[in-house]
């Protein structure tokens, strides 16, 4: 059998970025529409910022880059 560890990496990587770029999304939807929901220490924060939306992006890949299996990556996804 031949070894796709390389396709299956590139293809993590992707799905994680895309992934990541779904949790930025989704906080800046829910800040504009249910600002209430969003934690007090982050409400001030403008996401919509193009430095602030890079950074968090960049935190969510870092952190879903960890998951070791497809059930640990659900599990930091639900956590977010």
């Amino acid at each position: 059998m031949s070894d796709n560890s390389g396709l299956l990496m590139t293809n993590n990587a992707t799905a994680i970025k895309a992934i990541s770029n779904y949790i930025y999304q989704t906080i800046v939807s829910i800040q504009q529409q249910h600002p209430e929901w969003i934690n007090p220490k982050y409400k001030s924060i403008p996401w919509n910022n193009a430095k602030n939306q890079s950074t968090l992006t960049n935190k969510l890949t870092k952190g879903l880059s960890c998951a070791a299996t497809k059930e640990d990556l659900q599990l930091k996804v639900r956590r977010i």
